[in-house]
């Protein structure tokens, strides 16, 4: 009884299926009889019209989904398109938001318009990178290099000796650390200026960092510009040449460190990044404080007069850091533009 009562349902109210089903479908009239027998219901009255209405569609080109379209309040090109945008769009409840899917369709787009952003965490990964290669080359093919460096800095009877070598490979191998340390100490002042809240030089961070190191070298190579010229008019070429080499070792090994402090600075917490902040500066003061000290023992183991001592002081040490000192208060109240 419930499975006549469902069938009947469908042949009286499911229509369309009915005109889908004969238009690909020829029914046999022993099938419709039986129905007819055992639903009462006339088949015919239900067949036949639609087989009218069919046939007059074929006629005028319209299929079946055509028709059944056209029981909606909606004007369509009924062609032989199953799939009508505009019978789904109709479809759709009224209260959806069709705001959404435009804004989808504007991801989407946007997505697949998105060009390769290169960001600064990005610059500073490769150039980290790159500088430990540069470590890693020394390493490799320098054998015991790292080794005699940090010896010539602990001790400059040791430094001089390693000066007179006149190795080639080593003068390429300290062209390279020199490098790792204008480098490093560019990405530590850059840093530097935003964890003290100090006027930026440069909007863009890369621009920044750049423009740190080239001021960091020019400063180191007009210092020692400045060395040589005192060497050449006292005649002591030699001293100032044994001099910069023991510097420029040790301004290498400090870079070393400049470099792991750069690595913990931008892969830790932010909280803890104060303790790498201050043990740079104490890295940095600690270098200038041994280079002040050797400058006293060469003087001293030379026989230099006192004169030349505090003339040496006076054009090379003290008022260049004093003249630095003075810009870097000025810059901290005008900010880049006052300069």
């Amino acid at each position: 009884m419930i499975f006549s009562i469902i069938l009947k349902a469908i042949v009286e109210n499911f229509y369309d299926l009915f005109i889908i089903l004969h238009s690909n479908i020829s029914l046999d009239e022993n099938v419709l009889r039986i129905l007819k027998d055992y639903l009462q219901v006339d088949i015919n009255q239900v067949i036949m019209p639609v087989s009218a209405q069919v046939f007059q569609n074929q006629v005028n080109s319209i299929d079946s989904s055509g028709l059944s379209y056209s029981s909606y309040p909606i004007n369509l090109s009924l062609k032989k398109d199953f799939l009508q945008v505009e019978f789904i769009n109709h479809s759709l409840p009224k209260s959806a938001d069709t705001s959404s899917t435009s804004d989808r369709k504007n991801s989407v787009k946007g997505e697949k318009s998105t060009t390769f952003s290169f960001e600064y965490s990005d610059f500073v990964l490769i150039l980290l990178l790159g500088l430990f290669t540069l470590l890693a080359y020394i390493r490799l093919t320098g054998r015991n290099y790292f080794n005699r460096l940090i010896m010539s800095v602990r001790n400059y009877t040791y430094s001089v000796s390693f000066y007179r070598e006149k190795n080639l490979a080593f003068v390429l191998y300290k062209n390279m650390l020199i490098l790792v340390f204008y480098i490093s100490s560019g990405l530590l002042a850059s840093v530097m200026l935003k964890y003290f809240n100090l006027p930026a030089f440069h909007p863009d961070p890369i621009v920044q960092m750049l423009i740190l190191s080239g001021i960091i070298a020019l400063l180191i190579l007009l210092n020692r510009l400045l060395v040589r010229i005192s060497g050449f008019l006292f005649v002591k070429n030699r001293l100032a040449s044994e001099y910069l080499f023991y510097y420029g070792n040790l301004l290498r090994v400090s870079g070393l460190g400049f470099l792991l402090i750069n690595v913990g600075l931008f892969f830790i917490n932010k909280e803890a990044e104060f303790v790498f902040i201050y043990l740079a500066l104490f890295i940095g003061f600690i270098t200038y404080f041994v280079k002040l000290i050797r400058i006293l023992i060469i003087f001293f183991n030379n026989r230099f007069s006192l004169y030349y001592l505090i003339l040496y002081f006076c054009a090379l040490e003290i008022i260049p850091v004093v003249l630095l000192i003075k810009l870097f208060l000025f810059y901290m109240q005008n900010g880049i533009k006052g300069l």
